[in-house]
């Protein structure tokens, strides 16, 4: 499904989602909120992470954890574990510079990959509430994995410009079945910005074009939606 935030079609900054649950901001509109419990299949739950609509960038998930940034405020925090705790996943908040923690941390539920900057005692603690294993992003040239790709449990969709010669590594530490270089809205490479995926389903930018959309549909493992 092709949706926006306010016709911002970077749906990827707003929102962060598991199996279970999607995390969108307070305004997000009912329409919106629908659309992508339909989607992908989860309830949708409303907040703010730092005084930000931003959760999708300030936040990473998955079905066993959740991290936020140090500069939560502390009822948006305790809302969150509330959250938590209801749908059964560890929150933690890490106090550490590098906190838009949707851009420094790519994971789905086997493995995952992080920011060459982060301090190895915080890698050990994300490791700890994803309860999944870690690995240095060293693919140039980008050091935030979370923004070029989109990814599940099945299959990956990574910045178009990334080497041929890397693909077999994502593929081999995320243990993915599938994994494709590619663009959203219309050309553009940074692909966890523009789509928001679990295993259920993926919702994407707007504007991105049907043959966009088809390639990450396949890739991630929605083949029936694409021959609907």
């Amino acid at each position: 499904m092709r949706i926006s935030y306010f016709r911002n079609p970077f749906i990827g900054l707003f929102g962060v989602a598991n199996d279970k649950l999607c995390l969108l901001p307070i305004d997000a509109s009912n329409k919106l909120e629908q659309h992508i419990a339909d989607a992908i299949k989860v309830d949708v739950k409303r907040t703010i992470v730092a005084s930000s609509n931003l959760i999708g960038l300030y936040t990473a998930m998955n079905n066993k954890g959740l991290v936020l940034p140090n500069n939560i405020g502390d009822e948006e925090l305790k809302k969150i574990k509330e959250i938590g705790e209801e749908y059964g996943f560890v929150v933690d908040k890490i106090d550490v510079s590098l906190n838009a923690w949707g851009n420094n941390i790519v994971l789905n539920n086997k493995a995952g990959f992080y920011n060459p900057l982060l301090p190895k005692q915080v890698v050990k603690r994300l490791e700890d509430v994803f309860d999944v294993e870690l690995v240095e992003w060293r693919i140039e040239p980008f050091k935030t994995p979370g923004s070029i790709m989109c990814v599940n449990d099945y299959g990956a969709l990574v910045h178009h410009i990334i080497k041929e010669e890397h693909l077999k590594e994502i593929r081999d530490v995320m243990k993915l079945k599938e994994i494709e270089r590619g663009t959203i809205n219309k050309g553009v490479g940074f692909i966890g910005y523009g789509a928001l995926s679990n295993n259920n389903g993926v919702v994407v930018g707007e504007q991105s074009t049907g043959f966009e959309v088809g390639v990450l549909l396949s890739t991630l493992g929605f083949v029936d939606e694409v021959v609907k």
